[in-house]
């Protein structure tokens, strides 16, 4: 069940900090989905010099950690435009706030 809580009277959302937030997340999301994608590239170097009968298995092994990056990565990502457009609408907010102050 959602529930709504209003905010205190006077309250402000720190948009930056909020905008610097989602810069972040979706920096570090890049960076992850980017780590995974690397080792497991690394794993299939190492099958061009390396024969053995596990090899297929050693690399079948490695596919869900490629899927499961790019799935963090995604995730992340929209946490981070989730970010954005909450801050977005906050700066609207407070400025609708600040017109209705001055009316």
């Amino acid at each position: 069940m959602r529930r709504l809580v209003a905010a205190p009277s006077g309250a402000r959302v720190d948009t930056e900090a909020v905008f610097d937030a989602a810069r972040a997340v979706g920096n570090h999301a890049e960076v992850h989905a980017g780590a995974g994608a690397e080792a497991t590239m690394s794993w299939f170097r190492v099958a061009d010099g390396y024969s053995a009968p596990e090899t297929q298995q050693l690399l079948e092994s490695m596919e869900p950690v490629r899927t499961a990056s790019e799935s963090f990565s995604t995730a992340a990502q929209a946490v981070a435009r989730a970010l954005t457009t909450f801050a977005i609408e906050a700066e609207a907010a407070e400025a609708r706030r600040a017109r209705a102050a001055t009316s």
